[in-house]
């Protein structure tokens, strides 16, 4: 037997803050992900989170954009939401 758990839904904070790192990191198509967030974070702070700079987006974990948003969240990175834009 089988038993599904629903996660707890994200806050509309962090939900914002994931929304612009996607936003980010898929705006450029086979960007690694240190460059498609460089605005926003330096290799070393991508690495400090326990990603590696050099993933592309496709492959990082729902848990490691999760991680990336936080960070902005704890560091009211203001790069973060200068480089942004709306699509």
């Amino acid at each position: 037997m089988i038993k599904i758990s629903p996660k707890a839904p994200l806050d509309k904070t962090t939900d914002a803050q994931l929304n612009q790192i996607l936003i980010l990191a898929f705006n450029q198509r086979r960007k690694k992900i240190s460059n498609s967030l460089k605005e926003s974070f330096t290799v070393d702070e991508i690495k400090k989170l326990g990603i590696d700079p050099k993933s592309r987006p496709e492959n990082l974990t729902v848990d490691e954009f999760l991680r990336l948003s936080q960070e902005v969240l704890i560091n009211d990175n203001l790069c973060f939401w200068r480089s942004t834009r709306v699509l």
